[in-house]
C-alpha cells in the first residue's frame, strides 16, 4: 500500500461527533456529547446546537465529559450560541476557563 494516498485519504476524513439525549423531563434535558470538535466539524456543530436550542423550551445541559477539542473553535460557537437556557458539565479545565472568564461562569456546571 503507498503511504502517500493513506496519508491523503485521513488528511481528508473530517473528525466525528454526536449529540445524543440521554434524559428528558419537562424541567430539564441533558445531552451527552461525544467525539471531537475540530476546525473541519464546527460548522456542522453549530447547526446541531442551533436546532436543539430551537426545539427545546426548558433548560439543557451538555455533558462535555467524552468531548475532545480544541477550546477555541468550542469558545467561537457558545458565543454566538449561549442562550439563558444552556449549561454544561464535565467540561475541560480550558474550557471552562474560558467560559468562566468570558463572564459564562454560571453555565459551567462542576
Amino acid at each position: 500500500m503507498d503511504y502517500t494516498s493513506m496519508q491523503s485519504c485521513t488528511e481528508a476524513f473530517t473528525p466525528l461527533f454526536r449529540m445524543r439525549k440521554v434524559f428528558e423531563n419537562e424541567q430539564l434535558t441533558l445531552f451527552k456529547i461525544e467525539g471531537a470538535l475540530t476546525p473541519q466539524n464546527a460548522e456542522s456543530w453549530e447547526e446541531e446546537f442551533t436546532m436543539i436550542m430551537q426545539r427545546i423550551e426548558h433548560p439543557i445541559i451538555f455533558d462535555c465529559a467524552s468531548l475532545t477539542t480544541t477550546n477555541h473553535e468550542l469558545m467561537d460557537i457558545l458565543r454566538n450560541l449561549m442562550t439563558d437556557k444552556m449549561y454544561f458539565l464535565n467540561l475541560s479545565t480550558p474550557a471552562r476557563n474560558m467560559l468562566r472568564s468570558a463572564g459564562l461562569g454560571e453555565r459551567v456546571l462542576d
